[in-house]
């Protein structure tokens, strides 16, 4: 599922490559991997559970069989696992899910609890019917995002763009689980980040 998550990102790249900005880095070459090897490396190492917690939601929830990851990275690499997870959510919906998919989502936040990153742990509560408490855990992820709201974070544009994709998805979910809360200080956020990332000329 394309979201529009992954949609503001491609446009915010698009943006900044039109206006003649010049990436700080190149993207790295990417090869396409099954999960399972993944999967089984990542259980040999106690220190990535994050990781493998985000995979496992990855693959039982969403049934994805596969991850790009850089070229001859190591084989526990799981690289932009989280960015698959949410993109495949559509977390800028948040709309309700089949019976499988929350079952399996509940059990992973039962086992992993605070391990499971944010976004996926607000996105099963919400999918649960704890709306305010997902909508809690939202709101403060992207009041987070900008912690000096007049200094923009010195970063590569393509971290730019995905932090207001990210912002902008939260911000929908909170809309689809609390409808009548407030967003306008949180709307500010989005605003800041959206104009960090138009001016950020970074280059290398």
């Amino acid at each position: 599922m394309r979201s529009l998550f992954g949609a503001f990102v491609v446009l915010g790249l698009s943006v900044a490559l039109l206006a003649g900005r010049v990436l700080a880095e190149a993207p790295p070459e990417l090869e396409t991997r099954p999960v399972g090897p993944i999967l089984a490396a990542l259980k040999k190492k106690p220190g990535l559970k994050v990781q493998l917690a985000t995979l496992r939601f990855y693959v039982e929830v969403l049934e994805g069989d596969s991850l790009d990851v850089p070229v001859g990275s190591e084989p526990e690499t799981t690289w932009d696992v989280l960015d698959s997870a949410e993109n495949a959510l559509g977390l800028e919906a948040c709309k309700p899910v089949e019976p499988r998919a929350l079952s399996a989502a509940s059990a992973l936040l039962t086992e992993y609890g605070d391990t499971l990153p944010l976004t996926l742990r607000a996105w099963t509560l919400g999918q649960q019917g704890k709306k305010e408490q997902a909508s809690d855990l939202l709101a403060g992820f992207v009041a987070a995002e900008l912690r000096d709201p007049k200094k923009c974070p010195s970063e590569h544009p393509t971290s730019s763009y995905h932090r207001v994709a990210r912002i902008s998805a939260a911000l929908g979910c909170i809309s689809t689980f609390s409808p009548r809360r407030d967003l306008a200080k949180l709307k500010k956020v989005l605003e800041r980040a959206s104009a960090c990332a138009s001016n950020n000329m970074a280059e290398g």
